[in-house]
């Protein structure tokens, strides 16, 4: 896994999915947003009690770094986790956020998924003969269920 930074964003990429063309990934650390204690810093829920500017500006910050990163600006997708095993197929005509879903799967282009988590784990997911992408979250009731299971067979019978 390596680790980088630009201005005040720092993100971890992991090293199995580097060298794959057209696909760029990330998971963002807390550092370098606008929120306050005790939400310091790049906080991205509306949920947990956090000025909603902040949120705001957190989230146009990382909207802004993957515009930089890519070259131009990607419709950015996220998933409002909520402990299953519910993965939702999105594309450009997609809403902004998707709610009550633990997993955003794709096979558009120049789309960002974005999957929230505190202390559940995030999975990502990507098939190159199919050219597509999964972004999920597994807490432990979506463990428990299998999720990742679910994620690789929606995949294949989707794509």
């Amino acid at each position: 896994m390596q680790r980088y930074s630009e201005e005040t964003i720092e993100w971890l990429e992991f090293d199995l999915l580097a060298g794959i063309p057209n696909l760029k990934h990330g998971v963002f650390l807390r550092t370098g947003g606008s929120s306050g204690a005790p939400f310091a810093s790049l906080n991205t829920s509306y949920l947990i009690g956090d000025c909603p500017k902040s949120v705001t500006a957190n989230l146009a910050k990382i909207t802004a770094h993957l515009t930089k990163q890519l070259s131009q600006a990607p419709k950015t997708i996220w998933g409002r986790g909520c402990h299953g095993t519910f993965l939702a197929e999105v594309n450009h005509l997609s809403e902004t956020e998707i709610l009550h879903c633990d997993g955003l799967l794709s096979k558009s282009v120049d789309i960002a998924l974005l999957m929230k988590h505190a202390d559940c784990q995030i999975a990502l997911f990507y098939d190159p003969m199919n050219q597509c992408i999964a972004n999920v979250h597994a807490g432990w009731r979506g463990s428990v269920q299998n999720i990742f299971a679910h994620t690789i067979e929606q995949m294949k019978r989707k794509f």
